[in-house]
């Protein structure tokens, strides 16, 4: 199973083969978002379903997409600005 991931416009997609891979390549990124500034990434499930993510920002988001949101342009689910969490979304 592949999922694909893009970190800002016009670099190269990144294909990764489990979960695991994704989840550790967020955390990355958001370390790296820390000391860079905001960073936003996609992240492509095989099955069409996508999260998009922006890291580092003053008030951070995640958003899922259903895999046929692109058709009907419902069922997305956001995270709530400056929203407190007890620990990783992960």
């Amino acid at each position: 199973m592949n999922y694909a991931v893009e970190i800002e416009e016009n670099l190269p997609t990144t294909e990764l083969g489990t979960v695991d891979e994704c989840l550790s390549l967020a955390r990355q990124i958001h370390d790296s978002a820390s000391s860079k500034g905001p960073l936003g990434a996609f992240f492509y499930h095989p099955n069409g379903e996508y999260l998009f993510t922006i890291f580092g920002a003053r008030v951070s988001c995640l958003c899922y997409f259903p895999a046929n949101y692109d058709d009907t342009g419902v069922g997305s689910w956001c995270s709530d600005a400056n929203a407190k969490l007890a620990g990783p979304i992960d």
